[in-house]
């Protein structure tokens, strides 16, 4: 009996026991359950060649609240991967945690020892030698074009990425169409020589393969709803049966045939590789969109330097009578504020391949418009004929466009303008009538990398245009006022990569616009409520200058900078020059803030009535900040400038002469436009 009851003893002391230790995990449970971030600290303990916020955006601790162990180590290891791939290869991450189980927060620490970079010692090409592809090759790929890897530069993963996909392009682009490339060999030297300490050698492997001809292409169109035809497709490609191989010219041959409109999609295939003969076929696969589209539209415009919104509608026609040609005919409301505001009712028809050559494009563009501005109501019909000449490569100039401009206006004064007849000062409600014939021609040079962003190039534009030749005629039959004038205009843009990563952070951006007009003739103005011809300038036509506003100095307003009365008119004479600095910190994360930017810039210039009127001391200067948010169309951007020397202003020019309170009353304007401000 007494060894019974013990057994049962035994067994509800265990029983206990096990309740305990089952209340004792359960606490546990409770201690170490979902843990929040209370702080995030990223330390480093030497100068670092990276700020804390690159680092936060390739982990993952720290974008919300809850703290997960795992993904921190695995961010330990994200940032290790990080330094070694941006040539840091000694570098050292430590963690640190302080967990609170009580309030259930956790504080997260990086501790960065980065040490020192590694940079470049030799380079070696193997598979692209001068025995393989030739002498001529070799020159191109290394002397004409520049290698993205140099010797004694820090050692960076991608930038040795982009210069293996830089070197598969040449020789896709030369024949080679199934060259290769074999994972590149980098090797940490270890010597006793202080010059090779901390030095790698990249060995950079490639498979060329043979040289390969394009063979015969064949079109099918999957639907033939309207006609269309194989001549169409042809003339849009960029190379010709028996050339050598170039992957480039087949995309371009692809992005000819996306900008026919009623082309939905091309896709190219392989139909055929002839490994004898070298002779690769292909079979280009076309679908078709609907020929007709009506289509509501949301609108933005800057004209004459000022922004506008407003709404539209369009009717698009995508092979207007065959032939590719697109017809869209629209209507559109614009609005800048209560008083200044535009209507537009618009005709055009684009017709591409002139003369059967696919480098030769044209428009007609027939517009109704009427625009209330500052002082006048306008009413135009607009009548432009347009030639779009795309210049070979080789060739310094690569656009060349030919413009002529038929435009009869009507001006109708808001309130009385005040003019001088027979020497006297009178204010009148002035109509007139005008009539232009104008004609322009524009050359261009642009070798920049990229439309939204570019880190590197050159744009430059010459302009040249005409009016007065056919205008005149039409004055003296239709008793109109007409110009008479010829005008030049050049402009540089450039752009200079300041970032050491890859894809670019950091550019430099500077801008040189010079424009002039010179007056010839009678430039008088026949005005209904006025019997004699006026001798003024009052005509507020958009082939006068403007200063002021997004595209231009910053500092002031929309038309609103010149150095004479009725700048917003326009003037003769227009100077301006840009410094600006754009910085894309977030390029390499992922989300909403990768497309954000940021801008500070420098605008200097002037506008003059005549450029015989032309002083230094007139120049007027402009700083500020902004932001930029890319898109696809384009860049958002809304900038704020400052006055910083003001020539209007006689002895308090400069901004220093006013207390902050007058600066941001006084001195500042806030600008908002699409696109880039140049």
């Amino acid at each position: 009996m007494k060894s019974f009851c013990f057994k049962y003893l035994l067994l509800f002391i265990i029983f206990l026991r096990f309740l305990n230790i089952c209340h004792s995990q359960d606490d546990e449970d409770d201690k170490t359950g979902e843990l929040k971030l209370d702080e995030l600290i990223i330390n480093f303990n030497n100068s670092p060649a990276f700020d804390k916020k690159q680092i936060e955006s390739i982990i993952s601790t720290g974008q919300s609240d809850k703290f997960d162990f795992n993904e921190y180590i695995l961010d330990r290891q994200r940032i290790e991967k990080f330094y070694f791939d941006n040539g840091f290869f000694d570098a050292v991450i430590d963690t640190s945690l302080s967990i609170n189980y009580k309030s259930k927060k956790v504080i997260a620490q990086f501790i960065v020892t980065q040490k020192q970079e590694y940079t470049i010692n030799k380079i070696y090409y193997r598979g692209i030698e001068p025995e393989k592809i030739g002498d001529i090759y070799t020159k191109k790929l290394f002397v004409e074009d520049e290698p993205l890897i140099k010797v004694n530069a820090r050692y960076n993963r991608d930038a040795l990425s982009a210069e293996i996909v830089r070197i598969l392009n040449f020789l896709n682009n030369n024949g080679y169409a199934r060259a290769n490339a074999l994972l590149p060999e980098v090797v940490k030297i270890i010597s006793d020589d202080e010059k090779l300490s901390h030095k790698v050698d990249l060995i950079l492997n490639f498979i060329t393969g043979e040289q390969y001809k394009f063979g015969k292409v064949k079109i099918e169109v999957t639907d033939k709803k309207y006609y269309f035809s194989d001549n169409y497709v042809y003339k849009q490609l960029e190379f010709s049966e028996g050339d050598l191989y170039n992957k480039e010219n087949l995309t371009l041959s692809e992005n000819n045939l996306s900008r026919i409109a009623i082309v939905e999609n091309a896709r190219f295939q392989v139909e055929k590789l002839d490994t004898v003969n070298r002779v690769i076929y292909f079979l280009i696969k076309i679908s078709l969109r609907n020929k007709y589209e009506v289509q509501p539209e949301l609108v933005a415009y800057e004209i004459f330097n000022r922004f506008y919104m407003g709404l539209g509608l369009s009717y698009l026609d995508r092979n207007f009578f065959g032939g590719n040609r697109t017809q869209n005919i629209s209507i559109k409301g614009l609005v800048h504020n209560k008083d200044i505001y535009a209507g537009e009712l618009l005709m055009e028809l684009l017709q591409p391949n002139i003369f059967n050559n696919r480098k030769i494009s044209g428009k007609w563009r027939l517009g109704l418009s009427y625009l209330s501005d500052d002082i006048y109501y306008i009413s135009q019909i607009d009548n432009r004929f347009e030639a779009f000449f795309e210049l070979p490569k080789h060739t310094y100039f690569n656009l060349m466009t030919l413009e002529w401009r038929l435009s009869d206006q009507r001006f109708t004064s808001k309130e009385l303008v005040p003019v001088i007849i027979n020497d006297s000062n009178v204010s009148l409600k002035l109509k007139i009538k005008a009539f232009y014939s104008i004609l322009t021609y524009t050359i261009a040079h642009n070798n920049t990398d990229n439309f939204a962003f570019p880190t590197k190039g050159f744009y430059q534009s010459f302009l040249i245009e005409e009016s007065g030749l056919l205008g005149n005629l039409f004055e003296k039959l239709f008793n109109t006022s007409s110009t008479n004038y010829i005008k030049f205009s050049i402009l540089n843009n450039f752009f200079i990569n300041i970032s050491n990563t890859f894809p670019s952070k950091s550019v430099l951006a500077i801008k040189f616009r010079l424009g002039s007009i010179f007056e010839y003739g009678d430039n008088k103005i026949t005005a209904e409520a006025v019997e004699d011809e006026l001798s003024i300038n009052i005509i507020p036509s958009d082939w006068r200058f403007i200063a002021g506003g997004g595209t231009s100095i910053r500092g002031w307003n929309a038309r609103s900078l010149g150095t004479f009365n009725g700048k917003e008119n326009g003037g003769d004479l227009l100077f301006e020059t840009t410094i600006e600095h754009r910085t894309r910190p977030f390029i390499n994360s992922k989300g909403l803030f990768k497309d954000l930017g940021f801008v500070t810039f420098l605008d200097v210039g002037n506008l003059w009535e005549k450029p015989k009127n032309f002083k230094f001391n007139q120049i007027a200067m402009a700083v500020g900040f902004g932001l930029r948010y890319y898109t696809i169309v384009g860049p958002v951007r809304f900038d704020i400038g400052f006055k910083l020397y003001d020539p209007e202003n006689v002895n308090k020019e400069w901004i220093f002469s006013y207390d902050l309170k007058s600066i941001f009353t006084n001195r500042i304007a806030f600008q908002f436009g699409i696109g880039n401000s140049f």
